[in-house]
């Protein structure tokens, strides 16, 4: 009798709930359904849309609606419901209430990067952010410029070994091993020469595959699943790579725990962000945990390396694109940097390149869009948006949203001029994304950014090997905003042509 009961009890219990969360999500899809969106097909959302075709006219449809609707534009793709935003107003008061990351994100990239930044919330990433920010002090970041120089010169002499030789220069593959150089020798004081013998260095193929592995767990919707996920092939790469590249980075750490007990002070040791997270203290006099700096700098390179990669390729491109640009940026350069080192200080002195770099950036920006997850529910165009929704921050389509931007397809440089600065809204313009989440390597990514590309400008003057227009650029499917003509390029020494 008393088993019976208790059967019936937990039968009901189960029914309750289910019968809850199907009420729930019945009253959150018909609020969904409400919403200004574009048309859709019942079967398949818009699976086909967002999915399938060329990547420009995917790019095309988004703009299309988002312009229609920038305060708050509905799509559904697969399971997921995401609500784009384009509006700068809209996007200033919604990063306003602190929204958290997606905990897809961390769901997605918790077996290679952990709980860094990039995934964390709440107290954890606020007390993390405090004591990661030290590492990008003006003093340390200075430190890093001798390391921009010698990667970049790396690249330089492979250059110009290649163009002697006849080979083709694809600025892709080239840009993918300089900032990964870059960032190893930034965060550990790791001489890699990944720039030269690449796929042979087990670390490199490891971070390549598993960047790769993690996009295209964001892009398909079955991969985002850990059950289906691990089963699969790809999914048993990943997890064996995952491994390989925190046992890596964790003996990287131990390597520097042991430097630092040995010399008995930090100020003998090089400046690294290994070195500056293990020696920063919080307001309790704890420093991040071991484990914790491991998730920061497998966060470090999963973020920073690619992402400025694609910013670089964009970047040569549109210098090459426009050659009485690029002959203004490299006037500019000479006039600096003709009979001395590039330094620190002296970065700002670039305006035009700055504005170069910032307007290729405002119609290419690397990361086209940012997630974040409503925790307590929010006002967006009218609507009372419930906790649980993604909202999605449409960086591309408020960087060319003609209501922000006069005439918003034309590169024009001079939109970021000091008189003209001031107009731009800081909610206008957000490569790095904006609020308190805003991307805490954005300064490092400039100062890289102008260093590379001034030494290339200084050495070289770029022309297409086939020459293209503008409008025949085609976009790579990816997470990132990747430009999918192999960008081949003529290199012209400046010393034959003054």
């Amino acid at each position: 009798m008393i088993s019976r009961v208790g059967g019936t009890i937990i039968c009901a219990l189960l029914l309750i709930t289910i019968t809850y969360y199907v009420i729930r999500f019945v009253k959150r899809f018909v609020f969904y359904l409400r919403l200004p969106g574009p048309p859709y097909n019942w079967l398949l959302r818009h699976e086909v849309d967002l999915t399938a075709g060329d990547l420009s006219e995917i790019r095309d449809f988004k703009r299309k609606y988002n312009e229609k609707y920038p305060q708050i534009c509905r799509y559904f793709l697969g399971p997921f419901v995401f609500l784009s935003i384009s509006d700068p107003e809209t996007i200033k008061y919604f990063l306003g209430q602190k929204p958290p990351k997606p905990s897809i994100y961390r769901l997605m990239l918790d077996r290679w990067i952990g709980d860094g930044l990039l995934s964390s919330n709440g107290r954890k990433w606020q007390r993390n952010r405090k004591l990661l920010t030290p590492a990008f002090h003006y003093s340390i970041l200075s430190s890093f410029l001798p390391v921009y120089c010698k990667a970049t010169h790396v690249m330089l002499d492979l250059w110009e070994e290649l163009s002697v030789n006849g080979g083709e220069i694809v600025v892709q593959e080239f840009a993918q091993y300089l900032t990964l150089d870059i960032l190893m020798q930034c965060i550990g004081s790791l001489e890699t020469n990944c720039q030269v013998k690449r796929e042979t260095i087990p670390y490199v193929n490891d971070v390549n595959m598993l960047t790769h592995i993690s996009l295209l767990r964001f892009l398909h919707n079955l991969y985002k699943i850990d059950l289906y996920f691990y089963l699969t092939p790809t999914g048993r790469l990943y997890k064996q790579a995952s491994k390989r590249s925190r046992a890596f980075t964790r003996n990287l750490i131990a390597e520097h725990v042991d430097k630092l007990s040995s010399n008995g002070s930090s100020n003998k040791q090089e400046v690294d962000f290994i070195n500056i997270l293990l020696t920063t203290r919080d307001q309790n006099g704890n420093r991040l945990t071991d484990q914790e700096i491991c998730d920061e700098i497998d966060t470090f390179v999963f973020e920073g390396h690619d992402t400025t990669a694609t910013a670089l390729t964009w970047i040569l491109c549109y210098l090459t694109l426009y050659p009485e640009h690029q002959e203004t940026c490299r006037n500019e350069i000479m006039n600096y940097f003709n009979e001395h080192d590039l330094e620190l200080q002296d970065l700002p002195k670039l305006e035009f390149l700055t504005m170069f770099i910032k307007e290729t950036m405002r119609l290419q920006s690397p990361v086209y869009s940012v997630i974040r997850e409503v925790d307590t529910p929010v006002s967006l165009g009218g609507y009372l948006v419930p906790r649980g929704s993604l909202v999605e921050i449409a960086i591309l389509t408020l960087h060319t949203n003609k209501n922000v931007w006069p005439d918003p397809c034309k590169f024009d440089p001079m939109r970021f001029s000091k008189e003209n600065i001031n107009k731009v809204s800081p909610y206008n313009y957000i490569p790095f994304s904006a609020g308190e989440r805003n991307c805490i390597g954005q300064v490092f990514a400039m100062n890289e950014l102008r260093v590379v590309c001034s030494l290339i400008l200084k050495k070289y003057r770029l022309e297409f090997q086939e020459p293209f227009l503008e409008s025949e650029l085609t976009y790579e499917r990816d997470i990132l905003n990747k430009l999918k003509t192999p960008l081949k390029l003529r290199l012209l020494p400046i010393k034959e042509n003054n």
